[in-house]
């Protein structure tokens, strides 16, 4: 599937083409390709996963997408190439660093918070 736009950053850049796969349950750092309200498809980060919706977001925005049903979801993003010719695939280890790499961020926050009040 052909993407663009630039919401996944360097991940996945416009003019590449995804490989999306059927799954079971979509888990937090998994890149799911998806409907959004406006009906477009998105391939965006999966960031939390209740049992009625899952919340997602582009690597390169700031701000989490609207949660969407899980009924919308299309499938697991498994691998990307982009316009050179460079193939990504994806799975356990790019979860578990998109994770860590969270964690870092919110320790971060929570030390400049700790900062700020001092």
């Amino acid at each position: 599937m052909p993407v663009s736009g630039s919401s996944m950053g360097r991940v996945i850049s416009s003019g590449s083409t995804v490989t999306v796969a059927a799954s079971g349950e979509p888990r937090a750092g998994e890149i799911w390709a998806l409907v959004d309200d406006q009906g477009l498809i998105v391939v965006h980060v999966v960031r939390h996963v209740t049992d009625d919706v899952v919340v997602a977001r582009g690597r390169s925005n700031d701000v989490d997408d609207q949660p969407v049903p899980r009924s919308r979801l299309i499938g697991l993003v498994a691998s990307a190439v982009d316009s050179s010719g460079a193939r990504t695939a994806f799975g356990t280890r790019s979860r578990l660093v998109y994770r860590s790499r969270l964690r870092a961020r919110g320790v971060a926050r929570e030390i400049l918070r700790i900062l700020r009040q001092h």
